[in-house]
């Protein structure tokens, strides 16, 4: 199994999706768009200056990176004016020969940092416990998209999004419960080869009780239901000398290896 590819393919198709997902109205408000460049993914939101959602990834996994594929980078993007717009590449992909070069020619710099992309085996048992209750997100109509806005303190306007996925098919979307009380989310898509774990988020005054681990536990298990030997997902990397965040802790923490670490270019 090419680990590399999948987790850059994993995410590639959750987005994508994600994006298909969003309600007509609220993607025509936010100018979402996703299209692809060569072989990798193209994420817009015009009105929304996030590289969450403004970034390139997935380029040069499959096929060499060519001229045009940047040209298309940058006429994409470059109107926008958003400062944080990525293009994001995977190692394979940055030592191939010519790229750094025609990088430079287009004035697309290397930022700090980057994010890590992690996978784990399904086969493998995770541990973890916790005092909140972990249900399917169905039980709940509307808190999935709206306890998601909390937990990563974005508008609340974005909830409709959120909750578009629950239901959806290849999606499987979670609640931790405190007694009645919707208190964290995870999602996971069921994509080709794997199974990709995001937009997990658990409010502050439920932090430290094994709720992020509870989630992770049930995104492998359920993966690992539907045949996915791999579960793969991301998150921002640590500077040198900075404290890893509580994502990169946790994905430390249940056993999720890095597979590469992948470079964020200013676009």
């Amino acid at each position: 199994m090419d680990l590399a590819r999948l987790v850059e393919r994993g995410e590639a198709e959750a987005n994508r999706d994600l994006f298909r997902a969003a309600p007509s109205g609220l993607a025509e408000a936010l100018g979402l768009e996703a299209f692809s460049i060569g072989d990798g993914l193209a994420l817009i939101a015009r009105e929304i200056d996030d590289a969450q959602f403004n970034r390139v990834f997935g380029l040069g996994v499959d096929a060499p990176i060519r001229p045009e594929h940047l040209d298309q980078v940058v006429r994409s993007f470059r109107p926008l004016g958003h400062s944080k717009a990525r293009l994001q590449l995977a190692p394979a992909a940055e030592r191939r020969l010519g790229v750094a070069e025609a990088l430079a020619a287009r004035g697309i710099a290397r930022a700090p940092g980057g994010w890590t992309k992690r996978a784990r085996s399904t086969a493998d048992p995770l541990a973890a416990s916790t005092d909140l209750a972990i249900v399917e997100a169905e039980h709940a109509p509307g808190a999935f998209g709206e306890t998601a806005c909390a937990g990563f303190g974005v508008p609340g306007f974005i909830a409709p999004w959120f909750e578009a996925l629950v239901g959806r098919p290849n999606w499987r979307t979670f609640l931790a419960m405190d007694g009645d009380q919707p208190v964290g989310t995870a999602a996971l898509y069921l994509a080709e080869d794997c199974g990709w774990l995001g937009i997990a988020a658990v409010l502050p005054q439920a932090r430290g009780r094994g709720g992020q681990g509870a989630l992770m536990r049930r995104r492998i298990e359920d993966a690992r239901a539907a045949g996915k030997a791999w579960a793969v997902t991301e998150t921002g990397a640590p500077l040198p000398g900075e404290t890893p965040g509580p994502s990169y802790r946790n994905m430390e923490r249940y056993g999720f290896a890095e597979v590469h670490l992948r470079a964020n270019y200013v676009i």
